[in-house]
């Protein structure tokens, strides 16, 4: 398969770590993205994982103008971002460097994006149907 076919070069079972890994990002904030390296070659040094949020919803979550430069000296972003990359790297095994950009910095990034955390109403479906199991339901 020619490098253009692939939509990423993360092996199937590391795509479907990180997806489980995104579902509930996704229900938190909104549809996470792989970007960078992971997306573009087979010699990739770590996966980034971006949410994109309407830069007022950025200004208002991490008290920062949305095209803030550099942001990983910004104290709350660094945290909660630092946080996130650790909580996906233990849940996946990837070296995950997780982002919240604005949607004024996500628009300077020319790259391919592929969303993450979708397993189409099969969690809902699950959830629903075997939810509680000896409950007595």
């Amino acid at each position: 398969m020619s490098e253009r076919q692939r939509a990423h070069w993360l092996h199937l079972p590391d795509e479907m770590r990180l997806n489980q890994a995104c579902v509930n990002l996704g229900k938190a904030w909104a549809t996470p993205y792989l970007v960078g390296s992971a997306m573009q070659r087979p010699d990739w040094r770590d996966v980034d994982v971006r949410i994109i949020l309407p830069d007022a919803d950025f200004e208002a979550m991490f008290n920062v103008p949305a095209d803030a430069d550099p942001m990983p000296l910004r104290l709350r972003w660094s945290i909660i971002c630092s946080l996130i990359s650790r909580q996906l790297t233990e849940a996946t095994g990837l070296p995950v460097d997780f982002q919240f950009q604005s949607q004024t910095q996500a628009n300077q990034y020319g790259g391919p994006r592929n969303p993450l955390g979708f397993f189409p109403r099969f969690g809902d479906e699950l959830d629903a149907e075997h939810a509680g199991g000896g409950d007595g339901r």
